[in-house]
C-alpha cells in the first residue's frame, strides 16, 4: 500500500449506495475528490474501496 493509498471496507449491502445507479456516484465522487476509486468485490457483497491520490 502506498503512502497516498487507504482501504476501506464496505458491509454487504452497502456497496450499492457508494457505487450508485450505473456507477453515478462513484463518478461524482473521483471528479470531486481527484482521486482514484477501485472498488474490488461486487456490488451489494462485503467489498473494500481502495482509494489512491489526493
Amino acid at each position: 500500500m502506498s503512502q497516498n493509498q487507504e482501504i476501506f471496507n464496505i458491509p454487504k449491502g452497502k456497496s450499492g449506495y457508494v457505487m450508485g445507479p450505473k456507477a453515478t456516484n462513484l463518478k461524482q465522487m473521483k471528479e470531486i475528490s481527484g482521486a482514484e476509486i477501485e472498488i474490488l468485490g461486487r456490488k451489494n457483497q462485503p467489498c473494500q474501496a481502495k482509494i489512491t491520490g489526493t
